[in-house]
This record gives C-alpha cells, structure tokens and sequence, in this order.
C-alpha cells in the first residue's frame, strides 16, 4: 500500500508539472491516477489509517509537509480532491495540507474549502476485484465504522513480486477507527535476513500457515521462486452481510497436496465476523492458525476465548470447533512471533494468538469474532 502511495506521488507531480508548462498528459493518465486515489479512499479507515501490506519504506518524493500528525494518505486524497473535485476525498483528506498548497498553489485551498462535503457524498467502492481486495463493514466513513480490509490478492507485482508479502486471505479490522487485527509492517530490507523474512513471512499475517512452511517461496529479499495462486471464489454484499470466498494453491507442492480456502463472512446486524477454512488434503499437517493484534490492544486468552480490547472496544474470538488451546505471544525472537513495524528500522512488540493443531485429511475450522462496543463513550 505505501508504494501505492509512492507511484500515486510521482504521477501527481508529473501531472500538475505538466499541466503549468501546458503539456497535459493523456486523459486515461488522469483517469488513472483518480482510480488509485479512490482505492486509498476506500481502504483508509475513518483515523485515516490505512493497513500496511506488502513493503514499506517510508521514503517520500516531496518533504513539504512539517505538521504534527502530518498523513501521506490523507494529503494525497487532499490534493485529490482539487484536482478531481471529489467530495469523497475532501470528507477523508479532512484538512488541505501544506504539501497540497505547495503543490497547487495557495488559491487551491479556496477551491478545497468550496467543494461541497456531506456524509450522502461518500459513496466509495468496496469490491476492487482485479486487485484482489474487498472492503467488508458497516457504517463506512462514521465515526463508529466497523471496517474490514481482505486481501485475495496476487503475491506481487511482474514476475519477482518483489515487495509481496506471503498474505493470501488474511484481513485486518478496525472499528471507530482503532486497530484490532493488524498487518504488521516491513521492518528492514536487506539486513537481518532472520527478520526479513519473518515480517514478509504468512506467521506474520492474519492466515494459515501449513507445516511450519510460507505460502510462496523466498528467492532472496526482493524475489518470490514460487507463488500462491490465489483466487476470488465469490464475493457478495447486502444490507444484512457481506460475504468473501477465496482459495489459494500455496500448498499445492507439498508430498501431500494442500489448498486453503476461506470464507469471511459479517454479519452486519449481529456485528460478527465468521471465519471458515477449509484445509483440503488426504494426509497429516500441521496447521497454525495466527491473529495479529494492534499493540494498543489488551489481549488475554483464557482456556477458548480470547479478549482483545482498546478503548471502549471490545473483540471475542473463538474457535468451537477445534480442541487446541490458544497461545498469546508477545514479541518473541526464536522463533520470531508478535511484532509490529510502523517504521522502517523500527519494531515493537504487539499481542499475536496462535492455534495450532496436527489434522489427519481434510478438515473445517471456525473462527468467531464477536465485535463489542460502546459507540458513545
């Protein structure tokens, strides 16, 4: 996702650096450029936060920006807005910030404050099919969202895939704009080979992991040998659901051929998430079953429940079908479970809950996620 910001960054500039010296680019460009800022709008979160997939670096094409709490997301979505006359963008952007001045001049901050902004305005897409990312929730854009980002998307981009995390059909959840379940980041690049591959890793997303092995195989730390194939089954949304079917053949080389499927069922009135995998295989594995919590959250894990909470949210996970016992981590080095990266170079420890078990064929597990809040406090 931050390199989705990076490449949105270099189109802009070359935009509007064109546009001043009458050289416009193409309409398709424009076109372009507008549907990508409407994927960062429709996966950002109503803190302005948006889920860390795949790599990050942190590196900016312009530093302009010098406020406190400064967000390269919103301020993109900012400039978005002026360009495109989007309401949608100005409601997420929230303010018009330095870097958009410096970028379209000091009168643009009259046009941003002009458009036209009401909460009937935001009407985002929530199914980006080609991608390979659905938005699941309730009450978008509210101050008491409950939002979803799943992610059946492809390892990567061109062959390498060189910034793809091993992620297939994990999902993050925030609701009023805190973090619950969390992608956690990057970290480092080219040094600590150790933590390199862990933060890229599939124990380090919100999924499955099979016989202690990642979905795709590591060819170095920007270059993917093998991939999972991953698939959008089916994908369905209405007033009292929304609904994601997805399969991938990470596991199709082991002796025993393995294929996860995963559906990620809301349920918009009971505000629950049901999460079904299917682990299609003839012989023994061993499955470990990882949810990544914010660090924020106070998770506890109690016999086959776990509570996780911050602020005035409160989320209980369960798993009635399986007999293992759920294990909290936090911030182990050997080997590497529950971290979280927000910056290159740096990690902190942060609350991660493994199942694991060893099944004996095919074999369905759910996970309940029961979503408790007190929207007014």
């Amino acid at each position: 996702m931050y390199y989705q910001h990076e490449v949105i960054d270099m189109m802009l500039i070359c935009c509007i650096v064109g546009r001043v010296n009458d050289a416009e680019f193409s309409q398709n460009f424009s076109v372009q450029l507008e549907r990508m800022l409407e994927f960062i709008a429709s996966i950002m979160d109503v803190s302005g936060a948006v889920p860390m997939i795949g790599d990050a670096d942190g590196a900016l094409m312009v530093n302009w920006s010098k406020e406190p709490g400064w967000n390269v997301f919103r301020s993109l979505l900012a400039t978005g807005a002026v360009l495109f006359n989007r309401p949608d963008f100005k409601i997420k952007a929230k303010c018009f910030d330095d870097k958009s001045r410096w970028l379209l001049g000091d009168d643009a901050k009259h046009r941003f404050d002009a458009i036209s902004s009401t909460d009937n305005q935001m009407n985002l897409r929530r199914e980006f099919r080609e991608g390979g990312y659905f938005i699941l929730g309730k009450r978008l854009d509210s101050v008491d969202e409950i939002r979803i980002v799943t992610d059946a998307a492809p390892l990567g981009y061109l062959s390498i895939a060189a910034h793809g995390h091993a992620d297939a059909l994990s999902f993050t959840l925030s609701v009023a704009g805190y973090a619950l379940l969390i992608d956690p980041g990057t970290y480092v690049f080219h040094t600590q080979k150790k933590w390199r591959d862990y933060f890229r890793g599939t124990s380090a997303h919100n999924t499955i992991r099979i016989d202690g092995f990642d979905q795709s195989e590591s060819g170095g730390n920007f270059m993917w040998l093998r991939k999972a194939n991953v698939s959008c089954e089916s994908w369905e949304s209405n007033q009292n659901s929304d609904c994601l079917v997805g399969s991938h053949d990470g596991y199709a080389s082991l002796a025993d051929p393995v294929v996860h499927r995963r559906k990620i069922e809301f349920l918009k009135r009971e505000e629950m998430i049901i999460v079904e995998d299917i682990i299609e295989c003839s012989q023994e594995h061993d499955v470990e079953f990882n949810w990544h919590f914010s660090e924020m959250c106070e998770v506890t894990a109690d016999q086959n429940k776990v509570m996780a909470v911050v602020a005035n949210v409160c989320l209980e996970m369960t798993m009635p079908e399986s007999n293992c016992k759920p294990e909290l981590v936090r911030g182990r080095d050997e080997p590497p479970l529950g971290w979280i990266s927000h910056r290159f170079d740096e990690k902190v420890p942060t609350p991660t809950i493994t199942w694991q078990e060893r099944i004996a064929g095919t074999a369905r597990r759910l996970t309940i996620l029961r979503i408790v809040a007190n929207y007014n406090a």
